[in-house]
């Protein structure tokens, strides 16, 4: 995805410990921020957006996974609450030469994101085979398959096939269905490639009943030794502190550069 590209132009591009030299990269880091939000969002975010801010906006309401704590299933995405802080840590990193820092908020990003395309790929899956057949469910599921499962393949080939067979434009493989695709996406969530929770993808909420569609249920996290190893960490409190902190810094490295200048 081009906002992948995006931030890594900016890291590659970016100047250790130099105030002055990070200009451009900082821009090329805002324009991940654009492709990643859209025009069509408006100022505040209120608008009718096409891009991955809005489709995160859209699945939180079907996987329970809004609000900050990611347990509504109204209001802002987790997905989107933290990939946003992470944003902001990685443009204050990167103008300020801390690039290092600025590859960590990438990685967590993406990870992030990862999370949103399983959700796309298990809703349109969902949908697939349990409800009456549409072209358009069954496109939208395959976008959103292709755009995670090589990272499944890098983790167990057998359970890529699996997920590829179930959600291709129309090749349906006998035998395979939602139970089968979604246990396949499951037993990969902890491989480092993945690297995300069972928490953080939910599952499939029927708001009506307020209960969990049958068979669409979040799995259970596993226990993990290095929390390090998931890159979408669940602690939001650290990344607060740093966006704080950098904020502070950002500030006035940026009063202090103005008038040096």
């Amino acid at each position: 995805m081009y906002v992948i590209r995006e931030m890594e132009d900016g890291i590659d591009d970016c100047e250790k410990s130099c105030l002055a030299c990070n200009d451009e990269p900082v821009h090329a880091w805002d324009e991940a921020v654009a492709f990643f939000t859209g025009s069509l969002e408006g100022f505040d975010g209120n608008g009718k957006g096409k891009l991955f801010r809005a489709w995160s906006e859209d699945l939180c309401t079907y996987f329970r996974t809004c609000g900050e704590d990611g347990d509504l299933t109204t209001g802002t995405s987790k997905s989107n609450h933290e990939i946003l802080i992470e944003f902001f840590i990685g443009q204050n990193s990167i103008f300020l030469g801390f690039c290092n820092a600025a590859e960590k908020s990438k990685v967590k990003i993406v990870s992030w994101m990862k999370v949103v395309m399983v959700q796309g790929a298990l809703l349109y899956a969902y949908k697939t085979y349990n409800e009456e057949f549409s072209e358009e469910v069954q496109a939208i599921g395959a976008v959103a398959m292709a755009a995670v499962v090589p990272y499944i393949n890098a983790c167990e080939p057998a359970d890529a096939d699996i997920i590829y067979d179930g959600l291709s434009v129309g090749s349906q493989r006998r035998g395979v269905g939602f139970k089968e695709i979604k246990e396949a996406f499951e037993r990969n969530y902890d491989c480092p490639e993945m690297g995300i929770l069972c928490s953080q993808v939910g599952g499939i909420f029927d708001s009506d009943k307020f209960e969990y569609m049958k068979d669409a249920e979040p799995c259970k996290d596993k226990p993990v030794d290095n929390i390090d190893t998931f890159q979408a960490d669940t602690d939001t409190s650290s990344a607060s502190q740093t966006s704080c902190t950098l904020f502070l810094i950002f500030t006035m490295s940026r009063f202090i550069f103005s008038v040096l200048r």
